[in-house]
C-alpha cells in the first residue's frame, strides 16, 4: 500500500539538491590521516601490520574527503497530500486542491519531457507545481511518466514554471500522482477554469461544461481548430480557437496564439495543434480560456466519438466586408 492508502501525510521536497563542499574540518582530518598513513608505513612494526594500518588510514582519508564535505541543501518548500487536500508549504501554506471542493490536476510538459507542470485547478484558482529532470536517469523516467502529457510552447512553459530550482524531482512527481490517485480518484484529467467573463469551464470525465452549455463527450459531436485575427485600431491580435457543436449546442473556445508552437512528437499532437485561418467567430459563442489549457481540452474532444459525416461549417455569421 502507498503512504496515502495508509492514511499518512505524503510530504515531498521542492528544490532539494545535494552539493559537495569541502569543509575546513574535513580537509584537516583528511590531511592528518594521510600523514598518519605515511608514519605507519615507515614505522618499525611488522610489514603486514604496517601495510594494513597505512591502507586503513588512507581509506579513512578518502572517506572523509568524499563524505565529510557533503552538505544537503534544505528544500525550498514541500508539497503535502493529506486527508484535507493537497498543499504547497514553504514561507506560507497554499492550497493546491481542497478535499471539500472539486479540483483537478493535468500534466503539461516540454517537448522532451525534461520539464513539466502539474496544473492544479479548482473553481477558485489555478496553481502550478514544477517538475524537472536533473540527469539522464531522471529524464528517462520523466519521458515515461509524462508521455501522455500535453505539450507546451517554450515561452508558455517558461512563464508558468517561474523559478525551476523550486521543482519536484521526477521520482517525487510520480509519488505525488500516486498519492492523488489513492486519495482523490478522478482528480487526474479534471479541469476547472473560468472564462474572462467568469463563466465556468469544466472538464470532468465525459462532461464538458462551457458556461451554460454542456457537451456529453460520450456522444458524437463535431469540433474543429482554427485561428483568426481581429484588428483594434492599427494593432491586429491573433487568436487560436476551438469550435464545438453537439445537436443544437455550439460554443467556441478562444485564446491568444502562443509566441511559438510546441514541437509535436507524434502525428496526433501535430493534428491537434494544427489550425486553419478563418473569420472571427460570433462574440456570443466565445469563451476565453487560458491558452495553457487549450490543448488538454482539444485532447478530450479528440477522445469523444465524432459525427460520421464531414464536419459542417460553424453557424456563426461571417462579418460583412467593406468594399
Amino acid at each position: 500500500m502507498t503512504e496515502a492508502e495508509h492514511g499518512k501525510t505524503v510530504r515531498l521536497p521542492l528544490g532539494a539538491t545535494e552539493e559537495r563542499r569541502q569543509s575546513p574540518l574535513a580537509f584537516a582530518l583528511a590531511g592528518f590521516l594521510i600523514v598518519a598513513a605515511i608514519g605507519a608505513a615507515v614505522s618499525p612494526i611488522g610489514v603486514l601490520a604496517r601495510t594494513l594500518l597505512a591502507t586503513a588510514l588512507l581509506v579513512g582519508a578518502f572517506v572523509v574527503t568524499r563524505i565529510g564535505g557533503r552538505r544537503l541543501v534544505a528544500p525550498r518548500g514541500w508539497v503535502e497530500v493529506d486527508e484535507g487536500g493537497v498543499w504547497r508549504a514553504g514561507r506560507g501554506r497554499v492550497v493546491l486542491g481542497a478535499a471539500n471542493e472539486p479540483f483537478g490536476v493535468v500534466a503539461l510538459a516540454s517537448h522532451d519531457r525534461a520539464r513539466a507542470l502539474l496544473a492544479f485547478t479548482s473553481p477558485t484558482a489555478a496553481r502550478f507545481v514544477a517538475v524537472r529532470a536533473r540527469d539522464e536517469d531522471e529524464l528517462a523516467e520523466a519521458q515515461a511518466l509524462f508521455a501522455p502529457a500535453s505539450l507546451l510552447s517554450g515561452a508558455d512553459l517558461d512563464d508558468a514554471l517561474g523559478d525551476t530550482d523550486d521543482a519536484l524531482r521526477t521520482a517525487d512527481a510520480r509519488r505525488l500522482l500516486a498519492a492523488l490517485d489513492a486519495r482523490f480518484p478522478g482528480a487526474r484529467g479534471r479541469i476547472h477554469l473560468s472564462s474572462a467573463r467568469g463563466e465556468p469551464i469544466v472538464l470532468d470525465g465525459d462532461r464538458l461544461a462551457l458556461g451554460a452549455r454542456t457537451f456529453d463527450l460520450s456522444m458524437p459531436l463535431e469540433w474543429r481548430a482554427f485561428v483568426f485575427h481581429e484588428a483594434a485600431g492599427r494593432v491586429a491580435a491573433f487568436y487560436q480557437a476551438t469550435w464545438i457543436r453537439q445537436s443544437d449546442v455550439e460554443a467556441v473556445l478562444v485564446a491568444p496564439l502562443a509566441p511559438e508552437a510546441p514541437r509535436a512528437r507524434e502525428m496526433r499532437d501535430l493534428r491537434l495543434m494544427s489550425s486553419t485561418a478563418e473569420e472571427p467567430p460570433a462574440r456570443d459563442l466565445r469563451l476565453a480560456v487560458d491558452r495553457l489549457f487549450m490543448l488538454p481540452l482539444r485532447e478530450a474532444l479528440d477522445r469523444a466519438p465524432r459525427i460520421s459525416r464531414s464536419p459542417s461549417a460553424p453557424s456563426f455569421p461571417r462579418p460583412e466586408r467593406r468594399a
